[in-house]
């Protein structure tokens, strides 16, 4: 279990337990179909106001699965100028990457990006578009 990134907050007569910010985006990179799809990721994503990218940076070696390094970066990557994404960011997931190529979204057919070792959809531009 990944017990990081969660906080209790008191909602009477309970405790729940809630995401913090960091730890949603990367549930949502993890489990694209259940954030509904690239293009709502994009759109949610886009609206978090201030992501805190060293602790997104923590949470992704908590995770301890590769792949996520190569979707967080191109993710990130892509929208750099809407998150206002450092480059040292981006170089330090980069550091991160393995040899081995990974589906941004698994199970759909796509182009290759050299960059994040990462099969994207064709129509990613279109869909990762932020309105």
């Amino acid at each position: 279990t990944y017990m990081f990134g969660i906080e209790q907050i008191q909602r009477e007569p309970l405790e729940i337990n809630v995401s913090d910010r960091e730890r949603t985006v990367l549930d949502c990179i993890r489990n694209i179909e259940y954030a509904g799809g690239i293009e709502e990721l994009t759109k949610s994503i886009s609206a978090f106001p201030g992501l805190n990218y060293k602790k997104l940076l923590e949470y992704l070696d908590l995770f301890k699965e590769k792949s996520m390094y190569h979707r967080t970066g191109f993710i990130l990557d892509h929208l750099k100028s809407e998150l206002f994404v450092l480059q040292d960011i981006l170089e330090s997931i980069r550091e991160n990457l393995s040899k081995r190529t990974y589906y941004l979204h698994p199970g759909t057919k796509g182009v290759y990006k050299k960059e994040w070792n990462i099969i994207v959809p064709e129509n990613i531009t279109e869909l990762m578009k932020v309105a």
